[in-house]
């Protein structure tokens, strides 16, 4: 296995493509941390409960097969290399990377080489439209693959041979979501590892709930009754001027800490979504529907009221870093919820306190499932350059790499979240369980870097305490619909 960092080295190094193989004999402002160094071994049981891909070894003859991801600890929640694991250290996700590598490697004879660039975008860019063979799979943030589809530079996944997005290790609703008239040029897999980091959830003070007697909120959700009214009602219990100046201020007690980013969490644990697809899987704008209103009102509403949340963009004197405040409220126990993504609870392992982790609360308890929102800046998917001239290895390679994730880098992901002090219990492995297993996403996200402003504008929304949204999203309705049909149209052309 072999790695190539930063833009330089990667312009520099001249790659061996595997183009012969034949002859078959498969949060926004944080900063990183290190995540824990435990050792663990895997645990690989899902093999007998699911039938594994039935995909012929194919001979490469030992040829590099070269893969371009982001460069990991360049970016929040994105801390570990995808496919990188030059050997086993001892550290939980390496060591899971190496040996789904190996397995790889050893049924192909290939070896993976990982090009991680901190700027993706930009490199896949130039070479693809060069024409240069130098990718042979490509893992960006799933917003920045849109932006690849939209000018052609990706191969249309429903068309690769191997691959079967209804099996369990490929995030069967987000491909659904994504597509565009039966078209998808990115999906995400197990094998996307930063995914599991970038989910949204809620996490919550232990030490506060037994203080407060709020009871077992645990069986709060199992029950069905974990909803955004139900989140508020706790927090009114909990804000409290713990500093005794006869106010609340950013020293005090609140019971739910977040910036305005929780607008993307909160919003779509509702199970909402902007826009939705016809019959014809085409996407169209739905941003003004009533119950969708309704839930940024609540949103609004609830980041807000000073007696419920501390969002920290309302106060001055914690614009310095944002992100940092959030983290720092809730680690010193001055916030009963805390509104983040998975990364959050590798950088609470410290916390004092002991916090377990919450799905999203629902819309109302008339809400059949908890949704889980992903984060597209912070997560990857996985894409096929047109530059590609081996689409059968690659879909073989790809339907391999994500059911071997799912069997040994999942569980290897569950156990860094779970090994803590903070979560070891059994009711955050039923948790995880219900936000893994319930993953939707938004074309509204995805095309948040191919001109839909949407985000801005709801962040604005959440700072300004906005009442009028009715009025706000039909001032912007037709603009906004004007970029989902051109993003649509552009697709939808493509050859």
């Amino acid at each position: 296995m072999k790695s190539v960092r930063g833009l330089s080295l990667i312009l520099a190094v001249v790659l061996i493509c595997a183009a012969g193989c034949g002859n078959v004999v498969s949060s926004d402002n944080q900063t990183n941390t290190d995540a824990t160094s435990d050792t663990i071994e895997p645990d690989t049981g899902k093999s007998d409960e699911i039938v594994p891909p039935e995909i012929e070894a194919v001979d490469c003859g030992g040829a590099d097969y070269t893969i371009l991801c982001r460069e990991a600890g360049t970016s929040y929640t994105f801390i570990y290399s995808e496919v990188f694991a030059d050997e086993q250290n001892g550290e939980p996700m390496n060591d899971a990377v190496y040996k789904r590598n190996t397995i790889i490697e050893d049924k192909y004879n290939i070896e993976l080489v990982s090009i991680e660039s901190g700027d993706l975008l930009a490199l896949a860019k130039r070479t693809i439209m060069a024409g240069d063979n130098e990718f042979d799979l490509i893992m960006p943030m799933i917003s920045d693959a849109f932006s690849l589809a939209v000018e052609g530079l990706l191969v249309n996944m429903s068309d690769v041979p191997h691959i079967d997005t209804s099996k369990p290790w490929w995030m069967t609703s987000m491909v659904n979501a994504t597509s565009i008239g039966g078209r998808n040029y990115f999906i995400s897999g197990e094998l996307n590892l930063s995914v599991f980091n970038a989910v949204g959830v809620t996490f919550f003070n232990k030490k506060l709930t037994e203080d407060l007697k709020l009871g077992n909120l645990y069986k709060v959700v199992n029950n069905g009754e974990w909803t955004i009214d139900k989140m508020a009602e706790y927090c009114r219990q909990v804000t409290n001027d713990i500093n005794g100046n006869s106010e609340i201020d950013s020293s005090d007690r609140f019971g739910l800490v977040c910036s305005t980013f929780a607008w993307q969490p909160l919003y779509y644990g509702t199970g909402s979504s902007m826009i939705t697809k016809d019959g014809d899987d085409i996407p169209h704008l739905v941003w003004d529907t009533d119950r969708n209103i309704d839930a940024i009102g609540k949103i609004v509403s609830l980041l807000n009221n000073t007696e419920e949340t501390i969002c920290v963009n309302h106060w001055s004197e914690l614009q310095s870093n944002p992100g940092a405040a959030t983290y720092n409220i809730f680690s010193e126990g001055r916030a009963l919820f805390f509104s983040e993504v998975m990364y959050g609870a590798m950088q609470l392992r410290d916390m004092q306190d002991d916090f377990g982790i919450l799905p999203l609360p629902k819309y109302d308890d008339i809400q059949e499932k908890y949704a889980t929102y992903v984060h597209t800046n912070h997560s990857s998917t996985s894409c096929i350059p047109i530059t590609n001239d081996n689409i059968d290895l690659a879909g073989c390679i790809l339907e391999d790499m994500a059911y071997q994730s799912y069997l040994i880098i999942r569980p290897a992901f569950y156990e860094i979240t779970l090994k803590g002090k903070n979560t070891r219990d059994e009711e955050s492995s039923e948790m995880l369980d219900i936000i893994y297993d319930n993953i939707n996403i938004d074309l509204t996200l995805v095309m948040n870097r191919s001109g839909l402003p949407i985000d801005s504008t709801l962040r604005s929304a959440m700072i300004d305490n906005r009442t009028d949204l009715a009025s706000m999203i039909a001032s912007q309705k037709s603009a906004c619909e004007e970029i989902i049909k051109k993003n649509t149209d552009t697709i939808l052309a493509l050859d």
